[in-house]
C-alpha cells in the first residue's frame, strides 16, 4: 500500500491561523499499511517537496466563490517533530497569509479583487476549506474543515453579555442569545 497521508485541520483559538498536522503515523504491515517509511516514502523528504492546496468555499458581497490556492513555499509556516523528519508536521498558515493567496487568485480568474474582499485578513474567514497536502508525488485525500471560529466568538460575546439567571429581566435579549447558541451547535454538528 502507497503512503496514505491522514491530515486534521483546525484553527488556533483566536482564529488568526489555520492549522494542518499530519496524523499518518508510522508504517506497520498490520495496523497501518499506509504510514510513513517501510515500503512507503520515508518522513524524511525535504520541506519543498511539501505541497499545500486550499479550497476555499466562501461569499464575497453575497456571491459564493470557491476559490482554490496553491501554498507551495511552507519554509516559514511548517513545523517538524525532529530535525530532518517530516511524519508528524505541523502547518500553521496566518489568515493573513491565506487571505493574500485567495485574493491572488481570485484577481487571475475574475482579472479583479471583489470589493468586498480583504486581502489582509486578520482572522480566519468563515466557511468550508478543503484542504490536500502533496508529499513528493504522493496526494493525500482532500480533508474538510467548517470553520466557525469568527461566527463562535461573537455568539460566546453575545451569551457573556446577557444575564441568562435574571428573573425579572426583558427576556428578549436571553432567547435571541440562547436561539443563538443553539444555532451555532447545530451548525458545528453539521461540518
Amino acid at each position: 500500500m502507497a503512503l496514505d497521508l491522514k491530515l486534521n485541520i483546525s484553527t488556533t483559538d483566536d482564529c488568526r491561523n489555520i492549522i494542518i498536522e499530519d496524523s499518518t503515523g508510522v508504517y506497520d504491515a498490520l495496523n497501518n499499511p499506509g504510514g510513513w517509511g517501510g515500503i512507503n516514502i520515508e518522513s524524511s523528504v525535504a520541506v519543498e517537496d511539501i505541497k499545500l492546496y486550499i479550497k476555499v468555499h466562501h461569499f464575497i458581497d453575497e456571491v459564493q466563490y470557491n476559490t482554490t490556492v496553491n501554498i507551495s513555499d511552507l519554509i516559514n509556516y511548517i513545523v517538524f517533530p525532529f530535525e530532518g523528519v517530516v511524519e508528524g508536521f505541523k502547518i500553521s498558515l496566518p489568515a493573513h497569509v491565506l487571505s493574500t493567496e485567495v485574493a491572488n487568485q481570485l484577481s487571475f480568474e475574475l482579472s479583479e479583487v471583489p470589493e468586498g474582499y480583504n486581502p489582509l485578513a486578520e482572522i480566519v474567514e468563515d466557511g468550508i476549506y478543503q484542504a490536500i497536502i502533496q508529499v513528493d508525488t504522493t496526494v493525500s485525500t482532500p480533508v474538510q474543515f467548517n470553520c466557525l471560529c469568527s461566527i463562535s466568538k461573537r455568539v460566546d460575546k453575545m451569551l457573556s453579555s446577557v444575564d441568562l439567571h435574571c428573573e425579572g429581566c426583558d427576556t428578549k435579549d436571553k432567547e435571541k442569545a440562547i436561539l443563538v447558541r443553539s444555532l451555532l451547535e447545530n451548525m458545528e454538528k453539521i461540518g
